[in-house]
């Protein structure tokens, strides 16, 4: 069994998780699902949906203040969720899983898996109800052309990074980015994937694209980059911190939060300067999410919760 590079483990100390040899059964309902590890969340209209450890499913109607688990068909850690819509959306993790819901979250449908593949899925983005790419461990791609009834794997290089994100930019263009500094742009939907100038040899656990066109790639080590050039010319940015940046999201107003190990939190009003700060308890973050205006959730090891709001 192959297990993940060092690299690779640094993301999974959220979960002190390696690729399962087998699958489990599928996980009941579990009173304290809220409380246990989130590894993603998406917004589905006026809900939330949180993904996590052993196949949990979390959803919130009232903005993250409490989460119902939901029933799931998979018992491998989900490590990505994304919705298309405000009704269907898909999930991924471990055994190269992958979820499908039609209705906001509330039921799953198994879509695929493949445990033999012995590569999670990390990230999944489709373009409409047919087209998708979940990308994953040693450069895994999984594609579908006709809204998950099947799927097509392949590799985005010879080299099989590891890949953790995949996102659109404002082109029509695809950004996927991994380790050894890898940072891959598609410019027909993903068909064909061309790598990037990197400026750093190390891993890069997210890209984010903001709404003004602008590109920041994070990763180990505090490393971020921005780039407003389509990701051709990058310019580092101080954080300030050495712990590890696992994920980040763009605020309703423009403002920027990168999340990570240890309880980091760096935060910016418009993406190129960042004041840094920690969490009392020093948990792992996964990632973050503005769950109404104002209102900010944190989200890895000790489940999906709000920030006090900051005294004014």
């Amino acid at each position: 069994m192959r297990l993940p590079g060092a690299a690779s483990v640094c993301f999974l100390l959220l979960g002190s998780a390696v690729i399962a040899a087998e699958p489990a059964a599928a996980p009941k309902i579990y009173p304290l699902a809220a409380k246990s590890l989130v590894l993603d969340v998406a917004r589905a209209d006026d809900a939330l949906i949180a993904v996590g450890d052993r196949g949990f499913i979390l959803r919130s109607t009232d903005g993250g203040t409490n989460w119902v688990q939901q029933a799931s068909p998979a018992a491998a850690m989900l490590t990505g969720v994304r919705m298309l819509d405000a009704t269907n959306g898909w999930a991924v993790g471990h055994d190269a899983v992958i979820l499908k819901t039609a209705d906001s979250g509330v039921t799953w449908t198994k879509a695929f898996e493949d445990p033999e593949l012995e590569a999670p899925l990390f990230d999944i983005w489709f373009e409409n109800a047919q087209h998708g790419i979940a990308v994953g461990a040693y450069g895994l791609i999984e594609e579908t052309q006709d809204g998950g009834a099947t799927w097509q794997d392949r590799r985005i290089s010879e080299d099989e990074p590891h890949l953790y994100t995949i996102a659109p930019l404002p082109d029509g263009g695809l950004i996927a980015v991994g380790e050894m500094g890898g940072i891959f742009k598609s410019a027909d939907k993903g068909a064909t994937w061309n790598p990037l100038p990197s400026p750093y040899e190390g891993t890069f656990f997210g890209a984010l694209v903001q709404k003004d066109g602008a590109i920041l790639v994070y990763g180990l080590r505090g490393n971020l980059y921005r780039s407003e050039d389509g990701g051709n010319v990058w310019s580092q940015i101080e954080t300030r911190t050495e712990t590890s940046l696992l994920g980040a999201t763009e605020r309703a107003d423009g403002g920027v939060v990168i999340v990570g190990l240890s309880g980091t939190v760096l935060s910016s009003r418009d993406g190129r300067t960042f004041t840094v700060a920690s969490l009392p308890e020093r948990e792992a973050l996964g990632g973050a999410i503005e769950a109404a205006p104002g209102k900010l959730l944190v989200f890895g090891e000790r489940g999906a919760y709000a920030l006090p709001e900051p005294r004014r």
